[in-house]
Formats: structure tokens, sequence, C-alpha cells
């Protein structure tokens, strides 16, 4: 005669499923993890697809959460960013927003401006080699970009400059024909799609934020009406290219 099992054992047996086993097991190593980074905020974990931050959730102790963004590469671009600063690299970290560039120019800060390190770092290699094929910039820009446009002024920049101004050098003496727009090839960093083009002229532009009435009248010719602008002209110590006049103009359109 076989003895019996205890009714308790029959019991346990017909409760605990596999199914069930494989819940516990995995609860009992989802409390594990919780147990070992409950203490801290972010962690990294390696996969296939790259890094992942877990972030523990602040309002629950057993709710794990995933972000899009690693936090490694968060730091790295940090890091990177501080030390672009601290080895003087010149350029701005991320594009400026256009109400925000509106206030600093009207505020005469154009400090704050400028291309991103990637265009600025594009420009510096272009500058170095229109210098080693032409002598200067401005060479450059009178062989090829600006020939036929400065072909008929009859004094340069620098000869002005070595000169007393006269009438017929003062910027509220341009006349249309004295001035071109040209795309910049290597523009400031915005957002909201804003234009940034340089407006070369034959006749002196003084060194500031309030454009002559002729320009006003030459934007709103060459862009249309419908836009928002904004313009400024270096001081001479800032120009990249003192021997022809320019200035800066900031295009959005509406």
């Amino acid at each position: 005669m076989k003895a019996s099992r205890p009714a308790s054992s029959l019991v346990t047996k017909s409760l605990i499923s596999p199914r069930s086993l494989v819940a516990c097991s995995a609860q009992s190593t989802l409390g594990t993890r919780l147990g070992e980074y409950q203490t801290q905020q972010y962690h990294q974990l390696t996969s296939i697809d790259g890094y992942r931050a877990i972030r523990t959730n602040p309002g629950s102790s057993n709710t794990l959460t995933t972000t899009s963004t690693p936090l490694t590469t968060q730091n790295s671009k940090e890091t990177q960013l501080s030390n672009d600063k601290a080895n003087g690299r010149k350029g701005i970290p991320k594009a400026i927003p256009w109400e925000q560039a509106k206030q600093l120019i009207d505020a005469n800060n154009i400090e704050p401006l400028g291309r991103s390190y990637e265009t600025q770092d594009l420009y510096e290699i272009h500058m170095k080699k229109v210098k080693a094929q032409y002598g200067s910039v401005a060479n450059f820009l009178i062989s090829h970009v600006l020939k036929d446009f400065v072909a008929s002024s009859t004094k340069s920049q620098k000869q002005q400059q070595q000169q007393a101004p006269t009438n017929s050098d003062k910027s509220d003496m341009i006349t249309m024909s004295d001035i071109r727009f040209l795309p910049n090839d290597f523009p400031y960093a915005f957002e909201d799609g804003v234009e940034h083009w340089v407006m070369w002229s034959r006749k002196r532009l003084e060194p500031g934020f309030n454009p002559p009435p002729i320009v006003e009248n030459a934007v709103k010719t060459r862009f249309g009406s419908n836009i928002e602008w904004r313009y400024f002209v270096n001081p001479p110590s800032l120009q990249s290219v003192k021997e022809l006049y320019h200035a800066h103009i900031f295009i959005k359109k509406l």
C-alpha cells in the first residue's frame, strides 16, 4: 500500500504553475535591479543599439523609464563645448533664434552672433586657401566675385579711408547702382530660416546699425516688403575684408 502524500503538498504543487515560476523569477530579477540602482538617478547600459540612459522615476521606487538622449553623449557634448571655449575656438555652439538675434542687434550687441563651429572651420580653411592663392581676400573678390561691380568704382575703400570724407563718399549719397547683394557663403548660425546676405557698396558705409534710407529702399526692392530684417556694419577692426565696403544683412521672410 502506497503512502499518501500530505494534502498541503498537493495544494502547493497545483498552485505553482510553470508560468507562475517565470513571473516570480522576473519579479525577483527586477527587484534586484531596482535595489542596485535605486540610489542613482541615471545609469548607463550598453546594448547593440548603443548607450541607453535608464532613469528611476522619482515618483515611484519600482518604475523604470528610458530616455532617448544618451547621457554619455550629452556629457560628451558639454565637455566638448567647454573645451572649445577654453581653447579659444571661434564660433558659437548653437544657432540663435531670430527673436533673440533681433534683440541683440537692436541693442548694438553683436558679440554673441557668429557661425557654427563647423561653418567657422570651413570659413577659416577657405580664407587660408584664398590668401595663399590670391594674396588677400579682397584680391579674390575683385578678381572673381565682384569683378564687374568694382571695375566702375573710381576709388577703393583704402583710398577713401586715407582721405577726408567728401560728400560723394558719404553713405547718404549712395545710389541703387552702388549696391550689390550676395548671399554669405559662410552664414551666421540662426534658427527659423534666417538668410545671411552681404551688401557690397562702392561708397563709404559708416560702422553702425542704422541703414541709410537708400539701403532700406534697396532691401525692399531686392527682397520685398513682407520681411523682417536687420543690418550692421562692423568697425574696421572686425572686418575680414577691410578693402571693400560691406554690410551684413539678415532677412527673415514672413
